[in-house]
This record gives structure tokens, sequence and C-alpha cells, in this order.
């Protein structure tokens, strides 16, 4: 059955759709040429040309010289253009926050930061919202879209519970400022920005894991994460394969949290602390002191429940590739035997002969900011928002 859309508005659709995957191409190959992204898309030079001179003309990209790379013609490089599309991103995390600024390329800019000075909902938010406030009296309208990471539980644009914080059933809609608001567990989107732009961009299904309090992580397939529900997926921190007795900070009994990460190895160290600002850099400290060739008992523990916990992922998941981050690559640096070995084990026998890789994140502590930035450019970039960037609706 033929189309019931006028033929001017099914060519403005499919433009409009090509324009997206130039942009996204962008995104993922910020240095390449635009003869590489060109042979890349499978786009004849004169079409390119054509697109590039209708995303300039309605300010998304502008051109700039490549590096050069041998003889021949000089190439050029696309950009964002100055008077492009924005994103902003923040996160909220343990130890205080951070936001930035993002064009069409997606690279984080203009980053702010500061240190909580209580842990009240009130006051992170009021200290999170006068920083983003401050870009949009700057930037104005070429702002569409606002990304939140926060270190917590996250049922739409709530948090439903965030241990490190306190928190429970805290509202975020004030950071948005009435526009479009975006906001996802800090894990999940380091999972995100390692599947699209880190060390999983080559895997079609990936799993991340992010140890600092507890544990945290995301699966993504084909660059977008899996969410669940009701958006509160990947709580891997809350799997059952903790000691069984022990209470989680979360209401359950026996989480991977009660044995993994800052606060499970503060408890058992018996470190004196102020709160949990204090839990991630205090373990750092302890474990920058240790030998690899003699870790420590706690060290060795932590490792081998890493190992263990990595191992029911796979099972479960089934990833090409597995990414860790935080405290965990810190871990399997100082025992790998014991990760080593713990890993196989909990392994199913017909994975042993070929497990997927375990490689350290190539983001790592900029990953939830990365990945709040790509999934608010998903927004701010699809056909349908590029059409009215250009004034077309």
């Amino acid at each position: 059955m033929a189309s019931s859309r006028p033929p001017v508005r099914r060519r403005q659709e499919l433009r409009w759709s090509v324009a997206a995957d130039v942009l996204r191409a962008v995104r993922r190959e910020p240095e390449a040429s635009r003869a590489a992204l060109t042979k890349s898309l499978h786009l004849s030079s004169g079409t390119m040309t054509d697109l590039v001179s209708r995303l300039q003309t309605v300010r998304l990209i502008d051109e700039v010289a490549a590096t050069p790379t041998g003889r021949g013609r000089p190439s050029t490089r696309l950009v964002p253009h100055p008077s492009g599309p924005l994103v902003l991103a923040a996160e909220i995390s343990a130890t205080g926050w951070r936001t930035a600024l993002a064009g069409v390329d997606g690279r984080l800019a203009e980053q702010h930061s500061g240190e909580h000075q209580d842990y009240s909902p009130a006051t992170i938010l009021a200290a999170v919202g006068a920083a983003l406030e401050d870009y949009r009296r700057h930037y104005r309208d070429r702002i569409g879209a606002t990304s939140v990471s926060l270190a917590g539980t996250m049922a739409g644009t709530t948090v439903v519970q965030s241990a490190v914080l306190g928190w429970q059933q805290v509202s975020l809609d004030a950071l948005g400022a009435g526009g479009l608001l975006l906001c996802n567990n800090d894990a999940t989107l380091a999972a995100v920005a390692e599947a699209r732009r880190g060390a999983a961009r080559q895997a079609r299904v990936s799993t991340h894991l992010m140890v600092l309090s507890g544990a945290g992580g995301g699966s993504c397939q084909d660059g977008e994460p899996i969410l669940g529900a009701t958006g509160a997926s990947a709580e891997y921190g809350h799997l059952p394969l903790g000691r069984a007795g022990l209470q989680c900070s979360c209401g359950a009994v026996g989480c991977w949290d009660v044995d993994l990460g800052a606060r499970a190895m503060a408890r058992d160290l018996e470190l004196e602390l102020a709160g949990p600002a204090q839990e991630v850099t205090a373990v750092r400290e302890w474990l920058a002191g240790q030998d690899p060739d003699a870790p420590a008992a706690e060290t060795r523990a932590q490792a081998a429940s890493l190992g263990r916990g990595l191992a029911g992922l796979v099972n479960a998941l089934d990833p090409e590739l597995v990414t860790i981050s935080g405290l965990a690559t810190e871990l399997r640096r100082l025992a790998a035997g014991d990760f080593d070995a713990a890993f196989a084990q909990a392994l199913m026998s017909y994975r042993r002969s070929s497990p997927p890789p375990v490689l350290d994140a190539a983001l790592n502590q900029d990953g939830p900011l990365v990945g709040a930035v790509e999934l608010a450019l998903d927004q701010v970039l699809s056909p349908a928002a590029l059409s009215r960037w250009a004034g077309e609706d």
C-alpha cells in the first residue's frame, strides 16, 4: 500500500535520516576525514557534498582541514558548527558533581565540578541546577536536552534509591528546566560509553561492570542500553552473590554489594570514615600500598568475588566482551591469580575454552558523562529533531 505522505515530505524524511547517519558517524569517528566517512557510509561523493552543504547551511556541521596522511589532495574533517545544537550532561556521584557541554561530535567541553556540602537532595540539586542554568543563560535556544547520570536506581526522572547519597524517591525534574530531561544510572551510562566510544566499540553485545562504593553496570546491544521495563535494569550489585545473612542497604539480604566495592572493603578493614564520599578515596589509597606479589587477604577476597560474579554475568548475559572500571581494574591487577581462577571456575564448562575478553574500560571516570551525552544526542540528532532544527516543522 502506497504511503499517504506527500512526496516532498518523504524526501525530507529520507534526507534527514541520511543526515542523522552522517552525524552519528562524526560522533563515532571524530578524527575521520570526510572522504573516510563517505566511504564508511557507502555514499557517493556527490551525495556527501550535497549533505555537507545542507548541514552547513542549517548550522549543524562545519569543515576544517584534516591532518595530512600522504600525497594527494588534502581532505577535510567534519566538526560541530559554532552555532549548532548542544546538549548538557551532569553527573552526581558519592564524591561530588560534574557538568559538561557537548556539540554534535559528543566531545565533553566546558566542564565544571564541585564537592557536596551535604547530602540533602535540596542542596545537591541546587548546586547542580545552578551550574546547568549558567550554560542555559549563555547558550539559550541551542541546548536541546539535559542528560543526568546518578549513582542510584532510576525510574524515569526519579531516583528510586541511592545508597551512597541516602536518597529515596527523589525527583530530578527541576534539573531539566522544563526541557527534555533524560536520567540514568551512572554505571549503565558508562556501559553505553564503552560500547560506543570505548573498549567495547567493536562488540555487538557487551557488558560493563563499574565498582566504586558498590557494583553496578549495564549491557548494550548494537550500542543501545538494555534498560528493562522501568529503566532500572542491570543492578548487578544487588544480585545474591554476597555472603548469606548480611543485610544490604537496598533492603535485600546477601547482595553482591555486601562483598564487593569500597563500602564492603572499608567495613572489613574497619576504616573510620566520615561518609560515603570518603569510602572510595580511602580504599584506593589502601590499595595503592599493596604489593601485587603479595596482596592482602581482603584484596584477594574482593578479586575472587569480582571474578566469580563476572562469570555469572557472562553465563547469564552471553556478551562478546566485558569491560570493567573503577576499583575493579585495581583489584584484578593486584590479585590477578585470584581473579582468573574464580572467573574460570564459575564459567559454564563450554565457555572456558574461549571466554569473552575482560578489558579495562577506555573512558573510566569519564564514562558516565560520555554515556549521558550519547543518549542526549540520540534525541537531539534524530531525523525528526533535525527537521525541527532546520525549521521544517
